[in-house]
């Protein structure tokens, strides 16, 4: 999927701000109503894909409830869960679900400026709620994570945004962020920042749009932030690994790959682990060395994002045996050298799978049309569920489950 180059005039052009009372937004792991959050794609900035509070089930789950997806047949973006809410995407709509009971709290239809990515939750000091920042065709957008500022919700509504950036002014200062109309890389946020990429990235105040800083760079991925540090890869004349500061976007340090990271930069355990095809590759965040590799097996490569949890790492991988035989395989290793713990043997994944994520001791990992959870220690499977077509990377509350797929919105819950 080609992007378009993110640029300054529309980066700085259309905010459209409107304030509704000046209070503080602190975002924790915890809603205002003290309830579980998984506020954007992977729980956090860092891409580690853990949430060390977080339970999911450990025998097989029932499903608690089941939201249908009007025109379905298509994937769609992953949930996130805050506040005693699920957030979910559909293009023209976005759907607040109470986490209880799936019912729905309110729903946003918008056929000029449409959801196109994972919602992230973000601080909004100027604002008494957070924001649900989302990516649309040309760039980004933000409203309350209580339905935007006409309240009370109704169903098939128009809605005013708190602010917006994209291609759509006569400014001609500079341009935008810039997307394509499928589905596009989630924001990142760091309490009241917004960090979004298109052909570049740009740090964004989540209560105004406001940019505070843009780079031109080559990722199209979404960026690691940890340690007031945004990790990403670079192309340019061949692939590297880019620190930039967070609060400036002033460059740190770059280290050459070799063969460049095509899936999304994780940070962790002062180490930034990127994959390419066969190779897994660990950075140190302070030298800019490259601590450890990791080679897969003959005729295999990786195929997803690590996740990180404590001092262990898992990476999927995709094999054949060079004729008809295929095969998938679930490795630990440990994060700090990179030497394997134990393998085992999964499902098939598909090319470019959706990434597994960790909740407390149990990993869950997307496959197509199933989820499966296997033991963190161990690497047993545990149970799986089989949903229909394009299931979703998760989002983990207290024992329950939330994911997408091409039909519906599930809540999965069971004995943690």
């Amino acid at each position: 999927m080609r992007r378009p180059a993110l640029s300054r005039r529309s980066l700085l052009s259309g905010l459209g701000l409107g304030a509704v009372g000046i209070g503080v937004g602190t975002l924790a792991a915890a809603g205002a109503d003290g309830g579980p959050s998984w506020p954007q794609y992977r729980y956090d900035a860092t891409g580690a894909g853990y949430a060390p509070d977080r339970t999911a089930p450990r025998d097989e789950p029932t499903v608690r409830w089941r939201y249908e997806v009007e025109h379905g047949g298509f994937s769609s973006p992953a949930p996130i869960c805050h506040d005693g809410r699920v957030f979910q995407s559909f293009g023209e709509r976005l759907v607040a679900l109470d986490a209880e009971t799936g019912a729905v709290a309110y729903e946003l239809t918008n056929r000029d400026r449409r959801f196109l990515s994972t919602p992230a939750v973000a601080d909004a000091a100027a604002y008494v709620s957070p924001a649900l920042v989302t990516a649309w065709e040309q760039g980004y957008q933000s409203l309350g994570i209580d339905g935007g500022l006409d309240l009370p919700a109704t169903d098939e509504r128009a809605f005013t945004s708190r602010w917006h950036v994209g291609e759509e002014s006569d400014d001609a200062i500079g341009s935008t962020i810039t997307l394509d109309s499928g589905w596009q890389t989630p924001p990142v946020v760091v309490s009241g920042t917004v960090f979004a990429t298109g052909d570049g990235i740009a740090a964004l105040d989540a209560s105004s749009g406001r940019v505070r800083w843009h780079r031109e760079t080559s990722a199209l991925t979404r960026p690691a932030v940890a340690g007031g540090t945004v990790y990403l890869p670079s192309y340019g004349g061949g692939a590297s690994l880019v620190a930039l500061d967070a609060s400036t976007g002033e460059r740190q340090w770059e280290t050459s790959l070799g063969r460049g990271p095509r899936i999304q930069p994780v940070a962790a355990n002062g180490l930034v682990y990127v994959t390419r095809d066969e190779r897994l590759v660990a950075v140190d965040t302070e030298s800019s060395d490259i601590r450890w590799r990791f080679e897969a097996g003959e005729n295999e490569r990786f195929v997803t994002v690590p996740v990180v949890r404590e001092d262990t790492l898992f990476i999927r991988s995709r094999w054949s045996d060079g004729e008809d035989g295929y095969g998938g395989r679930l490795y630990a290793l440990d994060a700090a050298s990179g030497t394997e713990q134990w393998a085992v043997e999964t499902e098939i994944p598909g090319d470019d799978e959706i990434p597994p994520v960790a909740a407390g001791d149990t990993l869950l990992l997307p496959d197509q049309d199933t989820l499966l959870a296997h033991d963190a220690e161990t690497g047993d499977e545990l149970w799986r569920f089989e949903g229909t077509y394009n299931v979703s990377s998760p989002a983990v509350g207290d024992g329950t489950v939330y994911l997408s797929d091409a039909d519906a919105v599930y809540a999965l819950e069971g004995s943690a």
